[in-house]
């Protein structure tokens, strides 16, 4: 037995070597597919954990409390807020405001309990972005108003310009603004420019943030737009408004529920958004976007699967009479079979570990591109789990799609050799 896979070896060793072109189609076709699967599956695997990681950094506190938007309260049946703690907009459908007496009852619930409140303006719409010498070309961005000093309460947002300056530092001066990286390229400004914001309003560039600082999937809006950070106070006087978004720190472990609750029952009627509900939110998105990149990942390997069968039609078609002179000196119908199904095998594996190596390459592509579509900062990883899934799949397309021409070949007949005009391939079934 053992002789015999020898032979078979050699001989599929040999095939591959003497059908040079033919071989390199074929690792060419697994290896692509094998890549698209390994770099696809990274990459939702990276994804999934930058979804999942660190949620309390992406909710921006414990909890984030807004006020229950009127197109969404639309017939509902929760009770609803305390009008004297909300302050509705002129325009139908937009984010309500926090009035004074709402922003004042809440801070002072939470003060009782040990808590930490920051207030943000975060969903009053865009502003018209330009450089202060330049009266017609403009660039639509949001604008955020925050408290420097503690927003956010998780995590720190770092400055690309100037390297070293932190964000309330950045915004300590009245008339100071951060923005983005694309905003800066798109109006052409740096640190120490000014511009003017939602019409002839003055403000100066004090720093450069990353693009990545505050998208998230649950603000769709910062991954669309450009954004630029403004203190509280200057935004709310610029936009005319007040918070729309209260953010809370609750010290050491934190039962969500259980604030949660004690929360509703001071104030019922309000949106509270939790790192767990984050969390389960983002854990549902990964797992259908794992789902779905994975599946584009198997049906190019399959559109590959398909070069390869062709292939192996070609190559035990131009080795009939080789199968023919093999039968006549005793080789069986079931011994040519495996015979080229070890020869698939081994393709099979080569094609898949150079697959594996293409694919490391190109989820270092796919990263940036996400990362600058989306406005996520991805942490590069490679995945063993990944790499084997593509092994494997490899492997067994490549079986699967070589296993009917590899079929026919055993059911080549030795008069073949005494025919060699006549080399038609004989059916598999």
């Amino acid at each position: 037995m053992m002789q015999n896979l020898r032979f078979f070896l050699r001989q599929a060793l040999s095939n591959m070597n003497r059908n040079r072109q033919r071989t390199l189609f074929v690792l060419f076709c697994i290896a692509v597919g094998v890549a698209a699967i390994v770099s696809l599956r990274s990459l939702g695997f990276m994804i999934d954990e930058t979804l999942t990681s660190n949620v309390q950094r992406q909710n921006k506190g414990d909890l984030a409390i807004t006020a229950v938007n009127p197109v969404l309260a639309l017939g509902s049946t929760e009770e609803p807020a305390d009008p004297t703690l909300i302050e509705e907009r002129g325009t139908f459908g937009q984010q309500p405001l926090f009035s004074e007496k709402g922003i004042a009852e809440i801070t002072s619930w939470a003060e009782d309990q040990g808590y930490e409140v920051t207030l943000a303006i975060r969903q009053q719409g865009e502003g018209r972005v330009r450089p202060a010498d330049d009266n017609e070309f403009a660039e639509s961005a949001i604008i955020y108003g925050v408290q420097p000093a503690q927003y956010p309460f998780y995590g720190e947002i770092e400055l690309l310009e100037p390297a070293g300056l932190s964000f309330a530092d950045a915004l300590a001066a009245p008339d100071a603004v951060l923005i983005t990286e694309k905003l800066a390229e798109a109006i052409e400004v740096g640190p120490g420019d000014a511009i003017n914001l939602t019409g002839a309003q003055r403000f100066t560039v004090a720093g450069i943030i990353p693009d990545a600082s505050e998208g998230t999937l649950s603000d769709l809006n910062s991954i669309i737009l450009p954004y630029v950070y403004m203190e509280y106070e200057a935004a709310a006087e610029l936009l005319a408004a007040r918070a729309d978004t209260l953010y809370v720190r609750v010290p050491g472990d934190v039962d969500y529920p259980a604030v949660t609750e004690s929360f509703a029952e001071a104030f019922p009627g309000f949106n509270v958004n939790t790192p767990d509900q984050i969390l389960e939110q983002n854990e549902t998105i990964g797992e259908t976007v794992g789902k779905v990149i994975t599946t584009m990942g198997l049906v190019s390997l399959l559109i590959g699967g398909i070069g390869i069968a062709n292939t192996m039609v070609v190559v035990v078609g131009r080795r009939t009479i080789e199968i023919g002179v093999l039968k006549t000196i005793g080789l069986q119908g079931n011994q040519i079979t495996l015979m080229f199904m070890i020869e698939a095998l081994l393709l099979g594996i080569i094609g898949s570990v150079l697959g594996i190596g293409l694919g490391i390459l190109l989820v270092n592509v796919l990263q940036r591109v996400v990362e600058n579509a989306f406005s996520q900062a991805l942490a590069f990883a490679v995945y063993p789990q990944a790499m084997l899934f593509g092994l494997v799949t490899g492997v067994i397309v490549t079986l699967v799609f070589g296993f009917l021409p590899t079929l026919s070949a055993g059911k080549v007949r030795p008069n073949v050799v005494l025919s060699p005009t006549e080399t038609r391939l004989p059916r598999a079934g």
